[in-house]
């Protein structure tokens, strides 16, 4: 038996730099894993079996999606039982749905000894959504494209993050659809990739704000007031930085400590109230 911890993620900042031919936009972000997980647990079985908590049917889980892809791609006739906990809100723009996706190749991989590359796997994952392909990789990445490219990043520093996610979800699509101008896709040089990274490394704050934009957050933000409201409120609580994460809901914000941060949730847990809010670190 196979047992993952599946971790949430943030985008440090999106770049939305034009919409393609396929449907998806082009994209430049920096994403990070944080410690907030799902539980995905994976045993051998005759067939394939998906045991969850969650309230969308067997064939529309990404988990699912997942593991009937792995089989039919690869021939295998294996099964597997899987069981997918559930922590990590959905539509939040934490990507739980393509962590667990992702960690359900992974997982299986190992369980049918199939001995795929991780580029290979990568390769799976962006056929699945796309952000999955991060998360076969971890922790922290430059992804481009409309995120199938992924770049690992040396980012050593750990940050404590509250993540606040309003009573309300987002549709990814129909953010994206909100998008009517565009960042230039000559904006994110390896140089500035690089800045980013050392002043991340280096908690320059100073440094990281200026390019701390989420090209999503400035499109919503008219229809969904209470972003903001919470971006402001993480700030005014002491955050060293806030924004969306992915295309929503859910915001986070930045702390020098986890005494502060654990503070800043007390104090929003009482001005705005019927949040969801999660202390976690990055990874």
């Amino acid at each position: 038996m196979l047992r993952y911890r599946v971790p949430a993620k943030i985008n440090w900042f999106i770049y939305v730099t034009g919409k393609r031919d396929d449907g998806y936009h082009n994209l430049l972000s920096i994403m990070q894993t944080v410690s907030l997980y799902d539980e995905l647990t994976i045993e051998p079985a005759e067939s394939l079996e998906l045991v969850t908590d969650m309230n969308v049917s067997v064939a529309d889980n990404l988990v699912f999606k997942a593991a009937s892809l792995l089989k039919v791609d690869t021939g295998s006739n294996m099964g597997a039982k899987i069981h997918l906990k559930k922590v990590i809100p959905t539509e939040a723009g934490l990507g739980g749905g393509s962590s667990d996706a992702a960690f359900t190749l992974l997982g299986l991989n190992n369980l049918w000894n199939l001995g795929l590359s991780t580029e290979e796997l990568t390769t799976l994952a962006a056929r699945l959504g796309s952000d999955v392909p991060f998360f076969v990789s971890g922790n922290c990445a430059f992804v481009s494209g409309r995120g199938e490219v992924v770049t690992p990043l040396n980012v050593n520093a750990a940050y404590d993050v509250l993540i606040v996610k309003p009573p309300f979800s987002i549709s990814t699509a129909q953010a994206y659809k909100k998008i009517t101008t565009y960042s230039s896709p000559n904006y994110c040089t390896i140089d500035l990739i690089k800045h980013f990274c050392d002043a991340l490394d280096s908690g320059s704050f100073n440094a990281l704000l200026p390019l701390m934009k989420n090209d999503i957050q400035e499109a919503i933000m008219a229809d969904y007031p209470m972003i903001d409201e919470i971006r402001l409120g993480l700030l005014r609580n002491g955050a060293q930085a806030a924004m969306l994460s992915g295309s929503g809901s859910a915001v986070f914000g930045i702390f020098k400590d986890a005494h502060n941060a654990e503070d800043a949730c007390r104090n929003l847990a009482n001005s705005i109230p019927n949040c969801q809010s999660f202390l976690v670190k990055t990874l």
